[in-house]
Formats: structure tokens, C-alpha cells, sequence
């Protein structure tokens, strides 16, 4: 069986602080949570992986532990972006679809709140970005096609995970195939404002396969 460590750096001394176990295939994508409470990874071994990351004050040492390891697709998992507004995420694989995943204190730590129609196409890139035009945010969607979909997220009250409180999803915009990449899309990533007032443009960036990049402005009337 190989292994597929993720090491952790500290960043100015570039010294080893941790080593986290969990996966047995190549490790796809990783991303810490907005407030660098946690570290997600997704593999080839169709599995997600939540560590906690502490960092105490006036100290030097990382603490770090394995929350969860679980099964989020049926094919290999290409992509994950957290909500920026709390301790959601979104996984996508190329099983086609993307799932909507909410972080909770107790088992279980991680709980699928939804997931979206199935798509023509491998899911390979995401990237979540807060909007004053969404409840929660606006979800980007690459696929193995080269094409890009934006999708509008209300997941209601979250914290509680309950039945009443039904999680939503909407598509917004499907970018025309001209404008996309011809290969598949390897990364997206918004511009990160401070502060988003109503009247400001999104900008999204991507790359892909094609060894193009792309910057879109994105609007809503």
C-alpha cells in the first residue's frame, strides 16, 4: 500500500511541524478552513480527510489531529473549496458530482447536507467565494470539459442540521464553451476582497490543461 503523507511547513523557518497519516493514493487538493481551524484533503482513494490544526499562543508547536477519514465519492475526488462564512465544503469528483459537506462537533464530525445534480462531466476544479447575491455564497464549477458553471448556495440553518432547514442549490451562470478552456480546468480561485459592496464585480481566475488562464469579471444586474 503507498502512502500519501501531507507535511505541514512553517512558513518563514521552513522547518517540518507535523506529518498527518491518512490516505492511501496521491493526495489531490488540500485547503485550511478561512479561520485555520482545519485542514481538508481529498484523494484518488475516493476518501476525505478532516484534520482540527491548534497553534497555541507564544508557542511554537502545531497540535494536529485526525477528525474524520470517510468514503465522499465513487471515483477518484479531484476538487474541495470551504464556504468562507463558516465550516462548510464542497467536494467534486470524477464520479460527476459535487457535494455539499457541514463540519459538526459530534459524530458525525462530518455530515453530507447535500448534493447537486449530476453534471455531464468530471467535476475537477471548485472554488467557493462569498456574494451579496447569495445566502451563502457562489460556488465555481470546472469540469473535465474545459467548462465553467457558476452555482448559487442557500444551505438555511446549517448549525442545527435539521429537516426543517432544506439546503439549495441554484444554477446562476453557464459560461459560454468560447470563453472556457478546451481541456480540463485544473484550478479556479475568486479574487479575495476585504470588503464586497453591492455594486462590485467578482472576479474569477482559472486555469486548465489547455496551459491557458483565464480572468472572467462576473456581474450581476
Amino acid at each position: 500500500m503507498s502512502v500519501a503523507e501531507i507535511w505541514l511547513w512553517e512558513v518563514g523557518s521552513w522547518k517540518v511541524v507535523g506529518r498527518l497519516q491518512s490516505h492511501s493514493l496521491t493526495v489531490t487538493r488540500m485547503e485550511f478552513s478561512h479561520d485555520d481551524k482545519y485542514l481538508l484533503a481529498v484523494s484518488r482513494d475516493r476518501q476525505l480527510s478532516l484534520f482540527s490544526i491548534d497553534r497555541t499562543d507564544g508557542s511554537d508547536q502545531i497540535g494536529y489531529q485526525l477528525i474524520t477519514r470517510q468514503e465522499a465519492h465513487k471515483r477518484i475526488v479531484w476538487a474541495c473549496s470551504w464556504n468562507p462564512l463558516g465550516h462548510q465544503f464542497a467536494s467534486g469528483s470524477r464520479d460527476k458530482t459535487v457535494k455539499i459537506w457541514g463540519v459538526q462537533k459530534e459524530e458525525p464530525y462530518v455530515l453530507q447536507l447535500m448534493t447537486l445534480p449530476t453534471f455531464k462531466a468530471s467535476v475537477t476544479a471548485l472554488s467557493w467565494t462569498r456574494s451579496h447575491h447569495q445566502n451563502d455564497g457562489i460556488l465555481a464549477i470546472g469540469m473535465e470539459t474545459g467548462l465553467i458553471e457558476l452555482w448559487g448556495l442557500s444551505l438555511g440553518k446549517y448549525e442545527q442540521y435539521s429537516s426543517l432547514s432544506v439546503p439549495k442549490a441554484s444554477l446562476l451562470i453557464q459560461f459560454d464553451p468560447f470563453m472556457c478552456h478546451v481541456s480540463s480546468v485544473n484550478r479556479l480561485a475568486w479574487r479575495n476582497l476585504e470588503k464586497i459592496d453591492e455594486s462590485d464585480d467578482l472576479q474569477l481566475a482559472s486555469c486548465g490543461s489547455d496551459h491557458c488562464v483565464r480572468i472572467f469579471k462576473v456581474s450581476f444586474v
